[in-house]
This record gives C-alpha cells, sequence and structure tokens, in this order.
C-alpha cells in the first residue's frame, strides 16, 4: 500500500545521511506510491516542493536543480549534498502540482565547463525520470547489491561527460583525477525524497508545518 511505502521512505530519509547503502532503496518506495491506481486523486489535491532560487523579485536557473555540490582542492574533487532544509542566500521553495513537479519540471542537467560544448547524448531528467531510472536499476536486486550498481549507474549515465574548471584547468568527473567524494546520485534521490514527504506533509518544509499527513 502507498501509506506502507511512505512509512518505510520516511524511515529511509531518517537514516539518509548514517547509512547511504539504504539510499537506493528509496527509488521503490517513491515509484511504489507515486504509481498506484488509487493514489491518483489524493496527488491531484496536493503541492510537492521545489527549490528555487530568485534574485530581485525574478527567478534564476539553478545550475543543479536538487543538491549542493562542494569543491575539493588537495585532491581535486566534488562532494554533493541533498539541498533538504538548508538553502542559500535567495533561494526558498516554490510548491508545484504533483503533475508538474514530477514529469515536467528539470531536475538532472549534465554539467560542463565554461567553453565547453554540451553534448547531445547527455540528457536531462524530470524527477518521474530520476526515480524510474534508479528504480529499474536497482528493484530486481537484493539490498546488498544495490549500492554497487547505483556506483555503477552514477558513472554510465548520471555523471557520465560532467565537468568542472578549476583555476583555469578542466576536470572530468570520468577521467579518474576528479574524484566524486559523495555520491551525486543518493544525493538526488534524497532530495526527491524529502520532497515527496513534504508533499504529503509527513515532515517540515522551512516554514511549512507537518500537514495533511497520510497515515
Amino acid at each position: 500500500m502507498a501509506q506502507d511505502s511512505l512509512r518505510r521512505l520516511l524511515d529511509l530519509h531518517e537514516l539518509g545521511e548514517s547509512k547511504p547503502h539504504l539510499v537506493p532503496s528509496m527509488a521503490i518506495e517513491i515509484w511504489n506510491v507515486f504509481c498506484n491506481v488509487a493514489m491518483q486523486g489524493d496527488l491531484k489535491k496536493r503541492k510537492f516542493p521545489a527549490p528555487a532560487m530568485y534574485k530581485d523579485g525574478q527567478q534564476k536557473e539553478l545550475l543543479l536543480p536538487l543538491v549542493g555540490f562542494q569543491l575539493h582542492f588537495q585532491p581535486p574533487g566534488i562532494s554533493f549534498s541533498p539541498v533538504l532544509n538548508e538553502l542559500g542566500v535567495g533561494m526558498r521553495y516554490d510548491f508545484h502540482s504533483f503533475n508538474k513537479w514530477w514529469k515536467n519540471d528539470i531536475a538532472h542537467q549534465p554539467l560542463t565547463a565554461p567553453g565547453e560544448p554540451r553534448r547531445h547524448d547527455l540528457i536531462d531528467l524530470t524527477r518521474f525520470g530520476i526515480v524510474r531510472l534508479i528504480r529499474n536499476k536497482v528493484a530486481a536486486h537484493h539490498d546488498r547489491s544495490r549500492p554497487a550498481l547505483m556506483d555503477e549507474l552514477e558513472r554510465s549515465s548520471l555523471i557520465r561527460g560532467w565537468s568542472f574548471q578549476i583555476d583555469g584547468r578542466t576536470y572530468r568527473l570520468d577521467d579518474g583525477e576528479f574524484k566524486v567524494l559523495r555520491p551525486y546520485g543518493l544525493s538526488v534521490l534524497r532530495q526527491i525524497a524529502f520532497e515527496t514527504l513534504g508533499g504529503f506533509g509527513m515532515i517540515a518544509v522551512c516554514d511549512h508545518p507537518t500537514v495533511g499527513r497520510i497515515g
């Protein structure tokens, strides 16, 4: 049942930081909630949070819509983290209808260093696309194999072809010189889980209280 999946998702959310090997299971629970026929009427009534950046009253495009990142210089590397309630300057959560949040908003877009052309084989993904991609990769496998499968998916799809520029030098995530110290895919999935739980009122989203809770 969707309510059971939401309760499991809440448990996974609370363990996500300390037990990252459990995070891939979030994709299964999110999928079970949103693809449940009995939930469709309820979903039409709900609003789901999405991070947004504003400056001088105008919304600005976020480089990475669902995660923050920190660059490291010795050795060169990058750490990703979900936004959660740690909003930066000028950021807030906007609330959208389910269809806009789930199937229309771009939640993942490849990064390229300044001056490098966008590769045509790297695609943008919605939240639906991200969850489906991860769920299809991990759902048929046992818990113990899911972290390794997520690592493979991250390298082969999610961050394939990404590049950054530091001090005039371009680093690519797939050349082995630029290390991913905290994975992107797990951070994106944790953020989508946070937004899902926020939409169902099961956790507070910044100034929005836990309302309309399921179960």
